[in-house]
This record gives structure tokens, sequence and C-alpha cells, in this order.
């Protein structure tokens, strides 16, 4: 998956082909790619030359989202995901300083077209399951963009023109929703990937993203991600929180009850962090638009 050019593939099979041709008679080499242009590309460079044009028969081209993937591989294969998961969807969450209250971001948009952020406190199913997932693997002990401390939380409320709401944290949601269909369709997987761990000149928050535009040819960060480029880091340190429970409990997490801290328990009561109301606008997924749109396979 995020196969490119199909450099990388090619330079794995030539490797096998060359070091141990028995294993190169059983190899099958599949790529998962959303793009119908790049398919298109890897395709051609397969047979770009005589030396590649020999792996064709070892290589199939799947033009689809790995999240619509249907088919299940019992077998034990090698899963390459390169420079794709900065590329996932993330929801944009911010905190309610005094309650610990989590609020989903979402985009509104008027009728002059202009794009508004509004956050709700009732999370959607998606977002509640990866706060039942990461508390589970914590025990609710992970970074948070408040204070972790009651008595500072409480002095930043009373200070001049301070915010009711927290920095906005970015959760993987997406990426969790990967691991689910790598554990759902390759049991015997193992996952081999390539990404950035961090990334310079991210906007403010936690696991925020970079956010850029093309000016001229070239490109310029800027702070808003309504209407730009986002990319978000990985973290790959974060993700046992994502991997080790349900390697311990085996797919129980779907079904486990909500934790009952303030800080995890979504609320029904209206929100304060919007003061403009938008009779006309409707409702879209925040951060890179729809979770259903895979981005960079």
């Amino acid at each position: 998956m995020g196969a490119g050019r199909g450099t990388l593939m090619l330079n794995i099979l030539d490797y096998i082909r060359e070091v141990d041709p028995q294993v190169y008679a059983r190899t099958r080499y599949n790529i998962i790619e959303i793009s119908p242009s790049l398919a298109d590309l890897q395709s051609r460079h397969l047979l770009s030359t005589a030396e590649s044009r020999g792996h064709r028969e070892r290589v199939d081209i799947i033009n689809k989202s790995i999240f619509e993937w249907d088919r299940y591989e019992p077998s034990p294969c090698f899963f390459l995901a390169m420079e794709v998961f900065d590329n996932f969807a993330h929801d944009g969450i911010r905190y309610d300083v005094a309650t610990e209250e989590p609020l989903q971001g979402h985009v509104l948009i008027d009728g002059d077209g202009d794009f508004y952020e509004f956050y709700v406190h009732e999370l959607d199913p998606v977002a509640a399951r990866f706060f039942r997932v990461r508390h589970a693997a914590t025990g609710g002990q992970y970074p948070k963009p408040y204070p972790s401390n009651p008595v500072l939380r409480h002095l930043s409320t009373k200070m001049p023109f301070a915010a009711n709401l927290s920095d906005p944290e970015f959760i993987p949601t997406r990426l969790m929703q990967f691991f689910d269909v790598l554990e759902k369709f390759f049991p015997a997987h193992r996952l081999l990937t390539s990404d950035f761990d961090a990334l310079p000149q991210a906007v403010r928050g936690l696991n925020a993203p970079v956010v850029q535009t093309r000016y001229q040819r070239r490109m310029v960060p800027v702070t808003t991600p309504l209407v730009s480029s986002i990319r978000c880091p990985p973290s790959y340190g974060r993700w046992s929180m994502l991997t080790a429970p349900r390697r311990s409990t085996r797919g129980t997490l779907t079904s486990s009850s909500p934790p009952t801290s303030a800080s995890q328990r979504p609320s029904t009561a209206p929100s304060r962090a919007s003061s403009r109301s938008l009779s006309r606008s409707r409702t879209t997924r925040t951060t890179r638009g729809s979770r259903t749109d895979s981005t960079g396979t």
C-alpha cells in the first residue's frame, strides 16, 4: 500500500529473484492502490525494461481502497505501507478545561462557502471507540493537551481571556480502522512501514499536523487546516496503545464499557465552542474530509 511509482516493488522482486529463486517462484506481490493514475503508472513501470517485465506474472495491482477490502488472506504475508499513515484522516478533539470532557470537531460550511470549526460534546461511534481502546491500553495514562493538575486547570480558566476549550488533539481514528482491516483480513501478516515520526512547523496542538498550501510552485506552511493540505505524524511510539489491547483481548474492545472518568464520557450538553449561528450550514468531517474517503494509499 502506498507503492508510488513501484520502484521499491521492483527492487524487492529483483533481490528475491537473485538471492533465492525458489522463494521468488512462489512469491506474489499485490499492490493496493486507490489512485487510478498511480495504478496505471505502476503497470507501465512493470513493463518499462526487459528485467522488470520478468516480474509481471508475480504482480497484481488492485485499484481500490484498503478500507473497502473484502478478500480474506490466511497465508503468511508481509504488508508494506510506505508514507501512507501521515495522510490518514484524523479527528480533531478539544477538551473542556474545567470538566475534561472531550468535544469532537466538525466543519460547518455557510451559504457563502466559508468554513468554520464547531465542537460538540457527542462523540461519533468511531471516535468513542478510539477513547475506549486508548483507555484500555494505557489505564488512562496518556498525553493530554491540557494540565493534568486540577489546580492548574482551575487557575487557567480564571486567566483574562482564557479559552474554555483546550488546544486540539488530533486522534488517529483512520489508523485504528486500518489495524481492524489487518486483523480481519490478514491474520498472519507482518507489517513493515516507513513514515515520518515527527514533522516540523506543525500547527498548535497534540499530534498536530503540518498544514501547507502552494504558492508560486512552492509549499508554504499555514495555520488553518480547513482548506489546505495536511499531514499528521504517525507517532510510532503511540502505536502500542492501538495494537497491544488486541493481542491481549482479541476483539473484545468493540464491546467494552466506556471509561467512567469525565475525560472519556460523551455528553449531550450544548457546546460553547461556537458563537455564530449558521442556519444554512451543513456538517462534514473535520481534517481531510470524511473518514469514508481513504487518502494516500
